[in-house]
């Protein structure tokens, strides 16, 4: 269903670029240090808890049409714990988003994805097969004028046997995630 949704998404995003407007150059940048915690969508073998620090990096052009309103890539860096079964583990990732906002304030939509590693394989009873994951997250969020936001994702993430043959477990994993960001 994430995924279903993501591809949508990431569909509507392009076909509209061209109806945007004009496309410019920005300043790139660091735009956001943000901190997300959240819990699993549906138990599994095992419930699990994630906790991470992104450091966001703004790419240098937007699509902006004449009411403010547009798209913004950016590249995400991600580290923290994920957590599951009794087992705390490092989960880290890097990947590219779009943002669809109004010149950086006010509500935001975001959709991602994401290559994520584990250093562990095995959390309690639940197998994920692998410590190479992809990760796509949609989300929306709120930039207040203070510089300061918050937001939600619903992020989806497994191996998708892209790196592993069909006999490797791929479960993946579900978390609704809780935003807040600090705009630079």
């Amino acid at each position: 269903m994430i995924k279903k949704l993501a591809v949508l998404m990431l569909v509507i995003l392009m076909l509209g670029l061209p109806g945007l407007g004009r496309c410019s150059t920005v300043e790139d940048g660091w735009r956001a240090i943000e901190f997300r915690g959240g819990f699993s969508v549906i138990k599994k073998l095992e419930d699990f808890q994630q906790y991470e620090v992104l450091a966001i990096y703004g790419l240098p052009w937007e699509w902006r049409m004449d009411s403010g309103w547009g798209v913004a890539p950016q590249f995400n860096f991600t580290a923290g714990l994920l957590r599951g079964g009794g087992t705390n583990g490092f989960i880290g990732g890097v990947g590219p988003s779009i943002v669809f906002n109004k010149a950086n304030k006010g509500i935001e939509f975001e959709l991602g994805i994401n290559l994520d590693a584990s250093d562990k394989k095995n959390y309690g009873m639940q197998n994920l097969g692998s410590n190479v994951f992809f990760g796509v997250f949609v989300g929306i969020g709120y930039q207040f004028e203070n510089s300061f936001g918050i937001g939600y994702q619903l992020q989806h993430f497994s191996n998708g046997h892209i790196f592993y043959g069909s006999s490797t477990p791929n479960p993946g994993i579900d978390n609704h995630l809780f935003l807040i960001t600090w705009f630079l």
